[in-house]
């Protein structure tokens, strides 16, 4: 005949407790993860024409402070970026480009998340702009 060992109720309770509710199934459960407060912005650059575009660069301003170089077909990651409204701008564009959708363009920021805009210039000599224009 088998004997049947009884476990002291204040032990089993304990031992139950202990197994069932770890710190980290508590922090999973009832602490959702909370997305950091700014966000990013990826700038790019996109370059058509003559000109030679390896040497094609200009500056990126974040709502009116510089902020970095960019070259041709490059990007640039804007990090830590409150969220809200923007204004990207690219200045000190060579002479021998211009801006085919404008200089200066608003991107909305939402916390956690990365948005991202987009610039194209057209650079070359004063022919290829006869062609272009």
């Amino acid at each position: 005949m088998k004997r049947l060992t009884l476990i002291p109720l204040p032990l089993l309770c304990i031992a139950f407790s202990l197994s069932a509710c770890s710190d980290k199934d508590q922090k999973q459960i009832f602490e959702p993860e909370t997305p950091p407060p700014t966000g990013d912005i990826i700038v790019q650059m996109n370059v058509t024409g003559t000109a030679d575009q390896g040497s094609i660069g200009c500056e990126v301003i974040l709502d009116g402070s510089y902020f970095s170089h960019l070259h041709s077909g490059g990007y640039v990651t804007l990090s830590n970026v409150p969220p809200g409204p923007h204004t990207v701008a690219l200045v000190q564009l060579p002479k021998e480009c211009a801006a085919t959708d404008g200089t200066s363009k608003t991107v909305h920021v939402v916390r956690g998340q990365t948005s991202e805009v987009s610039f194209s210039l057209h650079c070359g000599d004063a022919s290829d702009w006869g062609r272009k224009h």
